[in-house]
């Protein structure tokens, strides 16, 4: 889940089935050249659906509707502390987003170092709009700033998104952690457990490789998709999607490259859809001289136990009615190895399944318990098709601080204790939070899906609706 491929240069064509718990979805995708079939389900569906308390209007107030999270300053007898698990794309922007609303935030990570795992990101108009509230505001110079480190890194995209480069995102976010005093950043820590005893005045995080003791008054899980605060919080593990993945880049430019050619056909400049597998390639060549990133996923049976790519039955049984195109593919997956100067990765697929959440979460939300919440893959990991996986992850990190930035303001004056006791008490702004976010986030992680099911199976695809883009973006 750290490269999202989007398919924006298809024109972020998607298609739409029914699916159980969204019956609005159906007003919104519905062709706009039927608008008596539009009128005839909207009346049905309204005339059923009361209870369902809910709309793409409704939805949107998890991040479109709202002010923009201010800069608040406190002394420090005042200061509340989050502790962060997870220094993710989610668990940086949470951590940035806290902070600026005058939290104390303990960043922690697994990892000791930085390791540049991913190929590229694709970023939606939406997620980079949550990026400017979490770190700019409503400063217009710093706006125009970041996104032209972005956009000096990436390719623009027709939407108006960009997609990056990973490490470019990964190493922007810990710059500005690095430069935030409200910050500490402990690498190298593997959480064991959190306890939050509701009479004790913070909750408690353990660990297991330390004997350090982290308190906090909130506890914000960013661990991805393997997530240890979603197991500690006794919600289901992420289920495999039967997709395995392969992310990699080649350098076309160097001598002797056969795809010197690639570098002058656009975006996009190679994409085979073929019997369970889907290869998408881009083109960075006019932000990183003879950069070529591409993802390659396979539905087949045998794909997870192949640690190479060409190891899949389609690159050795000759099965393909394709066979150029599959010859195209080996020749440039080979030269993307590790011996040509290249560099890929393989993965399993998994995802969060929002389908079940009502059967697990916790009174309404995703599954968040006391002072402790959870964002982004961790709780919701979607499959990755057009850019909505960071962008979901940078909108969580927008709402939980407006949530924490609206209670604080209005609470001014109050010391530590008496604010944890009455800003509704913070397990009530998380479980706010998170049902705020559940709708929305259910809806794109369906289409989603339906998205990536379409492209690796081949069937017709449907430009959205101007109706579902406004509301996306």
């Amino acid at each position: 889940h750290t490269c999202n491929f989007p398919v924006a240069i298809c024109n972020f064509v998607t298609g739409c089935a029914e699916r159980r718990r969204n019956k609005m979805m159906m007003m919104i995708l519905l062709h706009r050249h039927h608008p008596i079939k539009w009128l005839a389900i909207t009346a049905a569906v309204l005339s059923i659906s009361t209870n369902l308390q809910f709309s793409f209007a409704d939805s949107n107030q998890g991040f479109s509707a709202g002010s923009p999270i201010p800069s608040m300053t406190e002394n420090e007898d005042h200061q509340l502390t989050a502790v962060v698990i997870g220094a993710s794309l989610a668990g940086m922007s949470a951590a940035l987003g806290l902070a600026k609303v005058g939290m104390k935030v303990e960043l922690l990570d697994k990892k000791k170092d930085r390791s540049r795992q991913g190929a590229v990101l694709g970023l939606a108009p939406n997620g980079l709009k949550a990026l400017e509230e979490l770190l700019v505001g409503g400063n217009d110079d710093e706006q125009s700033d970041m996104l032209r480190k972005f956009r000096d890194s990436g390719i623009p995209m027709p939407e108006g998104g960009v997609m990056l480069p990973w490490a470019v995102l990964r190493d922007f976010l810990f710059d500005e952690v690095g430069r935030n005093d409200n910050i500490s950043y402990r690498p190298g820590l593997v959480m064991l457990d959190i306890d939050d005893d509701p009479s004790s005045p913070s909750a408690k995080v353990t660990f297991l490789n330390n004997d350090l003791v982290l308190e906090g008054d909130i506890i914000v899980g960013a661990d991805g998709v393997n997530s240890r605060v979603r197991q500690v919080l006794g919600l289901p593990a992420a289920s495999q999607t039967g997709t395995t993945s392969w992310r990699g880049v080649l350098d076309a430019s160097k001598a002797g490259s056969e795809f010197l050619y690639l570098l002058d056909r656009g975006i996009a400049p190679l994409v085979v859809r073929e019997d369970g597998l889907f290869f998408l390639s881009f083109n960075f060549h006019d932000k990183i001289p003879g950069k070529i990133a591409w993802s390659l996923s396979s539905t087949a049976p045998q794909a997870k136990d192949c640690e190479h790519p060409l190891d899949l039955p389609i690159f050795k049984d000759g099965s393909s009615s394709n066979k150029d195109a599959i010859k195209q593919l080996r020749a440039l997956i080979d030269e993307s190895s590790p011996s040509q100067g290249g560099a890929y990765k393989s993965f399993q697929l998994a995802v969060i399944d929002l389908k079940l959440v009502d059967e697990w979460s916790n009174g309404g939300g995703w599954g968040g318990k006391g002072r402790v919440t959870i964002i982004g893959d961790a709780a919701h990991a979607l499959r990755p098709a057009s850019g909505q996986g960071a962008s979901m992850a940078f909108e969580d990190s927008v709402l939980l601080c407006r949530k924490f930035s609206s209670e604080k303001a209005s609470s001014s004056g109050l010391n530590h204790n008496e604010f944890s006791m009455t800003c509704k008490n913070v397990s009530t702004i998380l479980r706010d939070f998170e049902k705020e976010r559940l709708e929305r986030v259910k809806i794109i992680w369906e289409e989603e899906w339906v998205l990536t099911e379409n492209n690796l199976s081949g069937k017709e695809r449907r430009i959205w609706t101007d109706e579902y883009r406004e509301w996306l973006f």
